[in-house]
């Protein structure tokens, strides 16, 4: 007479997973990491260029920052294009805003208000 005998641990069905192995070199790494060393390289000349080209604009017209007192009527926008002409109104304003610690903009008559160098 023959038997049937079962086990459960025949019939679980065991999943291998792919392993993962890390290798140096190969085309694809090499030409990438050299893609990648030559970009760093080309930035770094870039912010180097920046930095020396702003250093020389920053020596031919170096301003203080000065105080100027609101007279009644004026507004931040006057101010700003007063004192900053060479700004865009807006980018004048955000400066003194920034430099005086303002919300908004605006101001009382008889307020001290720091004009920022630039």
């Amino acid at each position: 007479m023959s038997a049937i005998v079962w086990d459960p641990q025949d019939t679980v069905a065991t999943v291998t997973r792919p392993q993962l192995r890390l290798v140096q070199g190969g085309r694809a790494d090499s030409a990438r990491m050299h893609l990648s060393r030559r970009a760093l390289a080309g930035w770094a000349a870039v912010l180097a260029a920046v930095i020396l080209w702003g250093g020389t604009q920053a020596g031919a017209g170096t301003q203080e920052s000065r105080v100027v007192s609101v007279h009644p009527g004026q507004t931040l926008s006057h101010i700003a294009a007063a004192e900053l002409p060479d700004l865009p109104v807006r980018d004048a304003v955000i400066l003194i805003q920034q430099a005086n610690g303002l919300d908004g903009s605006g101001v009382s008559a008889g307020t001290e208000l720091i004009i920022p160098a630039h």
